[in-house]
């Protein structure tokens, strides 16, 4: 069909409807799209071999990206933990001395999931105020139950100033044993509430 007649077609139809009908999309194609068609379906069908065989190499970017997305929400939740005054004291330590150690056992806890479990896997995203030891929990967000738990402690030896002492629990065993990611010295003096200004 000659284009000047579809448009002249779609223009009468338009102003007899006032433009509630609009008119088919067989107006707008031709008998060529048949064609046009089976050379799509073609194309998508080696395209979709390729992709087959890419396939791999995708879902390993995949885990690698959203293992990338969990860690700087980690990290978020740390800062958030601290809030302003206990960050501007021991963010650079923490930086270089804990958060490699809680890299590390963040990557090799997901490395050890399956896909599924790794994908359903999420950060709670409130730290504990005041004195709460939590930071986050890795948790299965379909059974809502948690993976791995980190947590910081204040402790005050006798004769010695506090310390932060960063550690770990998994559900292997019921979350009771800790595991020390190091320990970060504050002062003499009590530190401040966990998230205070």
């Amino acid at each position: 069909m000659k284009t000047w007649l579809k448009r002249s077609l779609v223009v009468v139809i338009s102003i007899l409807t006032l433009g509630f009908i609009s008119p088919s999309h067989s107006l707008w194609t031709d008998q060529n799209d048949h064609d046009k068609d089976s050379k799509r379906q073609k194309s998508e069908i080696q395209h979709e071999r390729s992709e087959s065989i890419q396939l791999t190499e995708s879902e390993s970017h995949d885990r690698k990206q959203y293992v990338s997305v969990l860690l700087q929400e980690a990290e978020a939740q740390v800062y958030t933990k601290f809030g302003p005054r206990i960050k501007r004291k021991i963010e650079e330590e923490f930086h270089q001395m804990i958060w490699p150690n809680m890299e590390e056992v963040i990557l090799s806890f997901t490395n050890a999931l399956s896909d599924e479990e790794l994908f359903s896997l999420r950060i709670s995203n409130t730290p504990g105020r005041g004195e709460s030891e939590k930071i986050f929990h890795l948790y299965d967000d379909k059974t809502s139950e948690d993976r791995l738990r980190i947590h910081v402690r204040r402790e005050h030896p006798p004769l010695d100033g506090y310390y932060f002492h960063f550690h770990y629990h998994t559900y292997k065993d019921g979350f009771t044993e800790h595991f020390s990611l190091g320990k970060i010295y504050w002062d003499r003096n009590t530190p401040p509430h966990w998230m205070s200004a």
